[in-house]
């Protein structure tokens, strides 16, 4: 009996050791597959971190390198100039030299192109000295001229939402040197941002021509040719071809040419009927001894009177604007005939960052110009400051039309009068009363007055 005992109790224990490894081996089983289990979870986790943070990043980088974001987050400064309430409220008299009431004028397309001269009774031609324009700087470019981005957009949005007429286009070529003859004129800033490249020069025409006569507009344009190369006939060639590609039918009439036949027909002088539905091109350098200076209408220099291209300094602001550059007087007799333009150079001191693409950046007194008869100040139009809303609203309350400027601020013809000689045969011969020879008052007469 007690062997019997003594093998149960033998396979007691061989069981209770069985089954406490199989404990073991199960606790052992479960601790692996639980550390299996978060193991596998940490790696999906690790995974899917990695996945969306990758995804964060091509976020990052289509903001940061997508040049049609980069363009639209400058434009938003667009929504600066929707409020029509404001626009009809906009008293532009209170502000600019306005025309005075009651001048009798002549309008085709609704523009004014002869005013009733009543110096001399008749209707005579304005010309485009006679008007304020709505003028853009850099038309291409949606933030600051520094570390630019170039914009077909941005030309676009400067004809249809700001209504301007004159474009104004820096140009380089694609090489250096004057004998490469694949140097191709592009339009750019002469820094870019980031991945931002030239545009194409003859795009940039087209998309010009589409836009600034559509909606049934008869206005002139001033295109404003910025060469930023050294002199270089084969680009110049290129710039004279693509034009006349473009714009062939809407050039001025040939007595225009050669930038205004030196001074015979100067840009002052176009008649506005002689304007209308035309292209008017002005260029900083002329003669480029090429044809090219068959189509350019004006050369810009600050030196050249007809048509002088200056920049309106800091001091302006502070100090009393235009006034100290010039007596009044002077400035008011130049722009009666002449053309005055003013640009504000922002590239030495703007930014542009992700966070801040316009700072340090102004645009021309407006109405310091106007007040003066200055007629184009070019306007950073993607920069809303002050000035800009007040050029915009006087140009978007006179239905986006030139301003006809008043008439102490133009040059008004006075009847000329023709001194004619007299007819001798009605004229009186002049009688001599001088002292006849050997006569003296003094003889024959004494201190009483006695004669003795």
């Amino acid at each position: 009996m007690s062997k019997i005992f003594e093998f149960f109790s033998k396979l007691n224990n061989m069981a209770s050791k069985i089954m406490a490894a199989m404990k073991d081996i199960i606790e052992n089983s479960l601790s692996a597959v639980f550390y299996i289990c978060m193991l596998y979870f940490v790696i999906l986790a690790i995974y899917f971190s990695i996945k969306y943070f990758i995804k964060l990043i091509d976020i990052i980088k289509d903001l940061l390198f997508d040049n049609e974001y980069m363009v639209a987050l400058d434009m938003l400064t667009d929504n600066c100039y929707t409020y029509a309430d404001v626009i009809e409220n906009f008293d532009t008299s209170l502000t600019l030299p306005t025309p005075l009431k009651g001048e009798l004028v002549k309008k085709v397309y609704n523009m004014p192109v002869q005013y009733l001269n009543t110096n001399l009774n008749k209707y005579l031609d304005l010309t485009v000295a006679d008007f304020y324009w709505p003028c853009s700087y850099r038309s291409y470019l949606s933030g600051s001229a520094d570390k630019g981005k170039p914009s077909i957009k941005a030309i676009t949005e400067a004809l249809n939402k700001f209504k301007v007429r004159l474009i104004h286009l820096d140009i380089y070529g694609t090489s250096e040197s004057f004998l490469d003859t694949e140097n191709a004129p592009v339009v750019r800033s002469e820094t870019l941002y980031m991945n931002f490249n030239a545009l194409d020069f003859h795009e940039c025409l087209t998309t010009i021509f589409d836009n600034a006569w559509s909606d049934d507009n008869h206005q002139p344009l001033f295109l404003y040719l910025n060469m930023n190369f050294a002199p270089n006939k084969i680009l110049y060639q290129k710039i004279y071809y693509a034009i006349m590609k473009v714009f062939n039918t809407r050039l001025l009439d040939k007595k225009y040419s050669f930038s205004g036949r030196g001074g015979i027909a100067p840009i002052g002088s176009i008649k506005m009927t002689d304007a209308i539905d035309k292209l008017i091109i002005i260029s900083n350098i002329y003669p480029t001894k090429t044809k090219l200076d068959e189509i350019i209408n004006a050369l810009s220099d600050p030196s050249y009177n007809y048509c002088s291209l200056n920049e309106y300094i800091s001091d302006y602001y502070s100090y009393g604007g235009l006034v100290n550059s010039s007596n009044a007087t002077n400035l008011v007799e130049t722009y009666k005939t002449n053309i005055g333009m003013y640009y504000t150079n922002n590239s030495s001191e703007s930014t542009n960052t992700i966070n801040n693409s316009k700072g340090k950046m102004m645009n021309p007194d407006f109405l310091d110009c106007a007040k003066y008869g200055a007629q184009m100040p070019l306007m950073s139009i993607y920069l809303p400051d002050s000035y800009l809303t007040t050029w915009y609203y006087a140009f978007k309350k006179n239905d986006n039309y030139p301003i006809l400027k008043n008439k102490t601020l133009r040059h008004i013809a006075v009847k000329e009068y023709t001194v004619t000689q007299q007819n001798p045969l009605l004229s009186y011969d002049t009688t001599d009363y001088s002292m006849p020879k050997g006569l003296d008052f003094n003889i024959g007469y004494t201190a009483s007055g006695v004669t003795t």
